[in-house]
Order: C-alpha cells, then sequence, then structure tokens
C-alpha cells in the first residue's frame, strides 16, 4: 500500500495575491492580473504583458539580510509561500511535526535574475565578434562575477532556502 500525502496548508504568492482563498474569488471574478510590468522595459519582446507580483516584501519571511541578499527573486518567493503554507496549516516545525519528517519538492528556472548581475560574465566571455567562448568564460568571465551569484542560479536553491528558513 502506498504511503499516504496530506496536504494541510497551502501558501500562495500570486499576482491575485496571497492568500489562496481571496485569489480563487478573484479568478472566479474574472479578475487578470495581466499589465505592462512595472519591474522591466517590455519595448523588446512581442508580448508586452506579464502578471508580477507586486508590493511583495520578502524582507516579511525572510529575518537576516545577510541570507536575503544571497536569495534570488524565486527563491524569495518559494521561502513565503512554504511559510503561508505552515501557517495556513498551523504547523510549527519542531513542535507540531518534527522536521525530520517534512519533505520538500520543488524545481525552477533561472526566474528574475538581474541583467547587471550577468552581463559582466556575458561580456567577458565573448570573443571580439560576439560569440561565447568556453575558455574565456573559464579563464575571465568566472573572475568578474560575485562568487554568490552560484546562490542565484542553481534552481535547487528556492529549496535549499526553504529548508534553512523554516528549519527543515
Amino acid at each position: 500500500m502506498p504511503a499516504s500525502v496530506v496536504i494541510t496548508g497551502v501558501g500562495t504568492v500570486t499576482p491575485l495575491g496571497l492568500d489562496p482563498r481571496k485569489v480563487l474569488r478573484r479568478i472566479e471574478a474574472g479578475e487578470s492580473a495581466a499589465a505592462p510590468p512595472t519591474g522591466f522595459d517590455a519595448t523588446p519582446f512581442a508580448c508586452r504583458v506579464c502578471a508580477e507580483v507586486k508590493d511583495f516584501e520578502p524582507q516579511r519571511y525572510v529575518s537576516e539580510p545577510r541570507l536575503l541578499r544571497l536569495m534570488n527573486r524565486d527563491a524569495q518567493l518559494a521561502v513565503a509561500a512554504a511559510h503561508l503554507a505552515l501557517l495556513d496549516a498551523g504547523l510549527k516545525v519542531g513542535i507540531d511535526c518534527p522536521p525530520e519528517e517534512i519533505a520538500l519538492f520543488g524545481a525552477t528556472g533561472l526566474a528574475g535574475l538581474p541583467l547587471p548581475e550577468v552581463a559582466p560574465l556575458v561580456q567577458a566571455s565573448a570573443r571580439s565578434d560576439g560569440q561565447f567562448d568556453p575558455v574565456l568564460f573559464g579563464t575571465a568571465g568566472l573572475k568578474v562575477v560575485s562568487p554568490i551569484l552560484s546562490f542565484k542560479i542553481l534552481s535547487n536553491m528556492p529549496v535549499c532556502f526553504v529548508s534553512i528558513c523554516e528549519n527543515l
């Protein structure tokens, strides 16, 4: 017999809000969060609308400023969603359930990586004709970016930060 899985709480961080019940009501009412973006210039793109999570305050969910500096936006959103799910479930890790009995699963792509953080890497890794050169990438490109960049581009970092922030 397969093991049972119980979903006890839902955490949502969406362009329509943070409360899953309100988000559902807004969807049922036909509301849309699609609009021209405020966080970047969409002029170069064929589609000039997106659904941004606006007014998001990651420091509400990540109290350690040094940790927050290591996190990309996708990790900040994941940490907030996990925290909200635990609140929705009414669970306190270590009190209601031992951390070793909690499993995390997730994956992400490169979401929201600020161009100024990777532009020096791209520039230092290009030959004079503009083509990518793996030798330049290794010898020059990696020397011009902060080592912290690796925390922001690895696909498993959001789940890692959830584990750290929730003591799992």
